[in-house]
């Protein structure tokens, strides 16, 4: 190949990445350009310029072939570092938060894994492999991640996503003009990563003149301008020009250069195969093997297909590498995917798809797992073979456990393409609408039509209408799931009583969302013996309880039967009906229950490294971290549940950036709060009902924060519309809606709105029965109605929240009962209550309540304490939990994986608490904390 010219520019980007990576910081490097223009050369380079300087390099190349093969260049970068630790090295990481990367390279990924809990292992995996070198930089380089698998190009632009804290250098090559699967991925990798991709160009004439000369130094100048003419400036084509020329024996004088357009005809294909033609029938047999094959197909199974002997496969290997075809020959590898390309073209389509159905045989006498016999099917010519479609079946399921889902559809939809039996066919439709609503496609719902029709059996049948159903549910389509779910209810009458009770949780769940949904008691009512053991149905009853406000002492009742002191936990997993439960508790004010379970399910989610698992529990403990008053803590939690839900879809991901923005409301960040509920729905994944109301009272919150009461009353008033038809939200207990509702009318004059919906919550919360809602309650109606009764109004709440763990909301009570009675003229009195509001708002860090009580006390007479401005008192509450874990000994990536914080945002709370400490360093950290106790 020709050496690098005219691309110091590129290498000189490729010197500031690994210089990067060198001072602990990652970085971004794509390489974009045409077939042939360098772009590998200068991977080579870099790849080169690492091992020189001691930086790990792992390597991959993307492959259509292996296209499909899910986590297929993760493999390549990984294998080889795994497989260089000690045993006891190996040991720990399979016992730690990388070990589903560990499991999925060990050919053995855990049941049920999700593709972000392999991705983010995978992440761990690598930031582990850093950490255990020392800290020592890395290289990771990709060329071809055009051809990559989308699990792989996911986890690439994850990792990409997080370089600032690791010091890994990333540099992948993407041919331009390319069709790829993954267009959608590497469109983000260049731009929500914030890295614009180089463009390689064309050499110019003059670069192209310096090459020529290299090789004939004799050369007239008209003959170089006409290589760089009909090469374009491509530096493969110019060197496959150049080798034609001297295979040719052609001069290079001035008058060759008007000949040079006969020799261009020489194309990659002819010169490809030119040199072919000096390695006899061996070498080309050999040559198109090796273009069928996978990459690092063995030599023994490139000669099986080549129908030759392995020693003279070897041979032959050999001569190609002589010949500049092969860059290796054991195992076989081309000298450029254009060469290979070429040899695999140049094969007819018909034989082609024949040589990879015998490339599959071979794979699966080899031991191959399923997707990469499936990765040969997938080329391969259709013969209606039961064999097949049983080991495309198999790649699907391999593929959907890791969380694969594009790749499941592909080898499913190959399935049908072969085709299956009669019997088999309502089977695979059903496995490929499961693999499609994975995906977020819609077409899901027709494959299950298809599906339904196809079935031979009633148990198929029904297993397909709770799919349809659930597709629909997913989709907004709450009439038509609730269709499906009664005709599969009917069609069940008298038969499998657990598949019963199943259907209607489906249609219980349904109702709780469907706009105008009823939860009758056809639903709800269970005998029971029924509820025995049946965990899931428990904890659907105990959310029936709340949407539709029973007493709430039945709804912990059933929570707490359904989860019986984590055996849910140990049964399930972290699943909906763990969730739906942890939910429950929170909702019937059993905070400390909820933490308890949510401690015993982050134990599970860290030995099963469940990235997904993690975020739900952290999820649901937000709330009760608000409700509680730890606002930086139900932050941190709400963001560790957000950043693995963007991208895709997750119906909770509203809930969650509410609470997120509340919380930062209540700690004074309002920016912060404001791009939280700014922040657009992925695409094709808008919010549904309650996702609109949830994400419209958060706005309304934070508009009014700003003091922009008429902005507060139009998000709440469209809050209002998206809430009245919802059973979900009609309890006041889960989403406060009419209060804020009240407030935000009351502030802009319309009283007689205000007072309905604040007594509508009034007479809701006290049905329900938890203190927490009635207080919440009880305050909204006391500000709206004002004079003596708000100020009895007000007492009440204060009681009622003092009575329930809602510190939050008891401290805002009672500011407000304060403050309504220094302007009834009643400051002695005012003072005593603020004082005790502004001490519990100071101790909760609830910044904005602790000022506007200072105000209040201000005004009422008092003189307020000073806040303190340094010492241990000074630190809040996220500064206090990373000082304890750093004097415990804790490194800042240890303290970063058990406070599911980033390692930046740990630097930050260090520097804060540094400072507010008077100290320098680490060292200083328990004397200081033992200092302010």
């Amino acid at each position: 190949m020709i050496g690098l010219v005219e691309r110091a520019t590129e290498l000189h980007q490729v010197m500031a990445l690994l210089e990067g990576a060198r001072e602990g910081t990652g970085g971004l490097l794509v390489l974009e350009g045409a077939a042939g223009i360098g772009k590998t050369t200068i991977l080579r380079e870099a790849a080169a310029i690492a091992d020189q300087e001691g930086i790990a390099v792992a390597r991959a190349t993307g492959h259509p072939i292996e296209a499909t093969l899910s986590f297929g260049l993760v493999r390549q970068l990984l294998e080889p570092a795994l497989a260089r630790v000690t045993p006891r090295e190996r040991a720990a990481l399979a016992a730690g938060p990388a070990r589903a990367a560990v499991a999925l390279l060990d050919g053995a990924p855990a049941a049920g894994t999700d593709e972000l809990e392999l991705v983010h292992a995978a992440y761990r995996l690598v930031a582990e492999l850093v950490g255990a070198g020392g800290g020592d930089p890395w290289l990771v380089v990709v060329d071809d991640l055009h051809w990559g698998d989308r699990s792989s190009v996911t986890f690439l632009l994850y990792l990409a996503q997080r370089l600032v804290d690791l010091p890994v250098a990333l540099l992948a090559t993407v041919r331009t003009g390319e069709p790829t699967e993954v267009a959608d991925l590497l469109g983000r990798l260049l731009v929500e990563v914030g890295q614009g991709g180089t463009t390689l160009g064309p050499l110019s004439a003059q670069a192209c003149g310096q090459l020529v000369r290299r090789r004939f130094p004799e050369a007239a100048d008209s003959f170089c301008a006409e290589c760089a003419r009909v090469t374009g400036g491509n530096p493969l084509l110019l060197n496959e020009l150049l080798q034609a020329v001297a295979t040719s024996g052609a001069a290079t004088d001035e008058p060759a250069a008007e000949r040079l357009h006969e020799i261009s005809s020489v194309s990659l294909q002819r010169s490809t195969g030119l040199r072919l033609s000096g390695v006899g029938v061996a070498g080309r047999a050999v040559a198109e093997a090796v273009a069928v094959l996978e990459p690092g197909a063995p030599l023994r199974r490139v000669a099986a297909l080549a129908g030759l002997p392995t020693e003279d496969a070897a041979s032959a290997a050999d001569a190609l590498v002589r010949a500049g075809v092969l860059a290796s020959s054991d195992p076989p590898a081309f000298a450029h995917p254009l060469i290979q390309s070429t040899v695999r073209s140049a094969i007819p389509d018909a034989e082609r798809g024949t040589r990879h159905r015998r490339a599959a045989a071979l794979a699966h006498g080899d031991g191959a797992g399923p997707e990469q016999v499936a990765a040969h099917l997938i080329w391969s010519t259709r013969a209606g073979d039961a064999w097949a479609v049983g080991t495309l079946r198999a790649a699907a399921d391999s593929a959907r456990s890791r969380g694969a889902a594009e790749s499941a559809c592909r080898y499913l939809e190959r399935a049908l393409e072969e085709p299956p039996a009669q019997a088999e066919r309502a089977h695979v439709l059903a496995e490929l609408a499961e693999a499609e609503l994975l995906t977020g496609r819609l077409s899901a719902l027709e494959r299950l039509d298809q599906a339904s029709r196809a079935a031979v059996d009633p148990e198929t049948e029904s297993a397909v209408l709770i799919r349809i159903g659930d597709v629909l549910f997913q989709s907004g389509k709450y009439d038509e799931a609730a269709e499906v779910f009664d005709r599969a209810l009917q069609q069940q009458r008298g038969g499998d009583a657990e598949l019963h009770s199943r259907l209607r949780v489906c249609r219980l769940a349904m109702e709780t969302l469907r706009p105008g949904g009823k939860v009758g008691p056809d639903l709800v009512d269970v005998p029971d013996e029924q509820l025995e053991g049946g965990r899931f149905l428990q904890a659907h009853l105990a959310l029936a309880s709340v949407m539709g406000v029973t007493d709430h002492e039945q709804t912990r009742r059933l929570a707490r039967g359904a989860l019986a002191d984590g055996a849910m936990l140990r049964e399930q997993g972290i699943g909906l009906d763990l969730m739906v439960s942890l939910g429950c508790l929170i909702w019937s004010d059993l905070f400390d229950e909820c933490d308890e379970e949510v401690a015993r399910g982050l134990a599970v989610a860290d030995r099963q490294a469940s990235h997904l698992g993690r975020a739900n529990l952290l999820f649901g403990r937000a709330w009760a971290r608000y409700w509680s008053g730890r606002l930086e803590e139900s932050v941190d939690d709400s963001l560790a549940a957000i950043e693995p839900w963007r991208g895709g879809w997750n119906g909770q991901i509203h809930f969650a950036r509410f609470w997120c923005a509340v919380a930062l409301v209540e700690l004074d960040r309002l920016d912060e709060a404001q791009a939280v509920v700014d922040e657009p729905d992925s695409p094709g994944h808008g919010a549904d009902a309650v996702g609109v109301a949830t994400i419209e009272v958060a706005r309304g919150r934070v508009a009014t924060a700003r003091g922009d009461h008429r902005a507060a009353r139009e998000h709440l008033v469209k809050a209002v519309a998206a809430s009245a038809s919802l059973p979900f939200l009609v309890n006041p207990t889960v989403l406060p809606w009419r209060s804020e509702a009240a407030l935000a009318h009351h502030a802009v004059g319309e009283v007689e709105e205000a007072l309905a919906l604040a007594a509508d919550e009034v007479r809701l919360a006290r049905a329900y029965g938890a203190r927490r809602p009635i207080g919440v309650a009880l305050r909204a109606q006391a500000l709206v109605v004002g004079g003596e009764a708000g100020l009895d109004l007000l007492r009440e709440a204060v009681e009622a929240l003092a009575a329930s763990p809602a510190r939050l909301e008891e401290t805002r009570a009672r500011i407000d009962l304060g403050a309504a009675l220094r302007r009834a003229g009643r400051r002695s009195e005012a003072r005593e209550v603020l004082r005790e509001g502004l001490d519990a708002a100071t101790r909760l860090g609830a910044v904005r309540l602790r000022d506007r009580a200072r105000a209040e006390m201000t005004a009422a007479g008092g003189r307020p304490r000073r806040a303190a401005l340094s010492g241990p008192e000074s630190l809040t509450p996220s500064e206090q939990r990373v000082c304890e874990l750093a004097a415990a000994g804790r490194s800042n990536p240890q303290i970063a994986a058990e406070l599911f914080l980033s390692r930046r945002t740990v630097e930050f709370h260090l520097r804060g608490a540094f400072r507010k400490l008077g100290i320098g360093s680490r060292d200083e950290l328990a004397a200081a904390l033992r200092d302010g106790s």
